[in-house]
């Protein structure tokens, strides 16, 4: 997870479990901002069912 620099605005990805702070499936959050002090949460951008599915998330890749 982490930030990510799209069209000039700052996106954080950050992972959470989103039916109880112990540790369980867990969901992929995404967070949307201009000036990095103010964040419009956006859509669950992944969920995984499973701790297996963790493994398939894959990372994003700069364009050349």
């Amino acid at each position: 997870m982490g930030f990510a620099t799209i069209g000039g605005r700052y996106h954080l990805f950050y992972r959470y479990h989103l039916f109880s702070r112990q540790w369980g499936p867990m969901h992929e959050g995404h967070a949307v901002s201009s000036d990095l002090l103010h964040w419009i949460y956006q859509p669950c951008a992944l969920a995984l069912d499973t701790a297996a599915d963790a493994g398939a998330v894959s990372a994003l890749r700069k364009r050349r």
